[in-house]
Formats: structure tokens, C-alpha cells, sequence
């Protein structure tokens, strides 16, 4: 077995930034102001404007979950691999495939699968 570590530190524009899980999809490119007009309605919204330096008095934000917004992200993820492919196996070769999630820390409550 091997075991990979791999140490992520978040620091894109400095120590204090905030982790925002978006689904990104193709759009056209938009060459004037005309092109990037937004319609209201019931459709999804088009663009969110995210401020986690202003101050909110949400009941949500005083649940006691520690936050991550303007903190120092860090992340130390570990792989390990079982079957190291050889020479002898090649052009027949196992394919290698992997991934991970970032997650916070007590992200449930209790395990979802017992669902009790």
C-alpha cells in the first residue's frame, strides 16, 4: 500500500477567505453591458453577491456551528493506494480513478444512515 498526504492550504488572496460550493455550467461569452441585462422572475438566480465581512443578525448565525468565513483554510487530505500497477500488467491495466469532498467537522448531527 501507498499512502499519499497531501497538505492544502486555501490561501488565495491572503489568510482570510471564505469557501463557496457553487455547480459552474457553460455559458456564452457577453460582449457588451446590453448582452448581460438580467430578467426578473421565477427563475434561478443569475448572480449572488456574497459579503462575509458585513455583520448579519440571522438566527442561523447564532447557532454555535464554528464558521469558516475569513479564516485560514486548511486541509490535510490523505490517499492510499492499494493496487500498484507493473509493468507486467500494461496495456490490461486496472483503472485508477479518485476524489474527495471538503468537509466540515460535525457536519451531522449523527450518523444519517442509522437515521435515529
Amino acid at each position: 500500500m501507498i499512502y499519499l498526504t497531501y497538505h492544502l492550504d486555501l490561501d488565495i488572496d491572503g489568510e482570510t477567505n471564505s469557501f463557496v460550493k457553487i455547480n459552474l455550467e457553460t455559458a456564452k461569452l457577453l460582449k457588451t453591458e446590453v448582452d448581460d441585462r438580467i430578467k426578473l422572475g421565477l427563475n434561478s438566480s443569475k448572480l449572488a453577491l456574497v459579503n462575509p465581512n458585513k455583520q448579519t443578525n440571522k438566527a442561523w448565525e447564532q447557532d454555535g456551528v464554528p464558521r469558516i468565513e475569513n479564516k485560514d483554510i486548511v486541509m490535510w487530505h490523505t490517499v492510499d493506494i492499494d493496487d500498484v500497477p507493473c509493468q507486467e500488467e500494461f496495456p490490461i491495466m486496472a483503472t485508477l480513478s479518485g476524489g474527495f469532498e471538503l468537509r466540515p467537522t460535525k457536519f451531522f448531527d449523527s450518523n444519517p444512515i442509522l437515521k435515529a
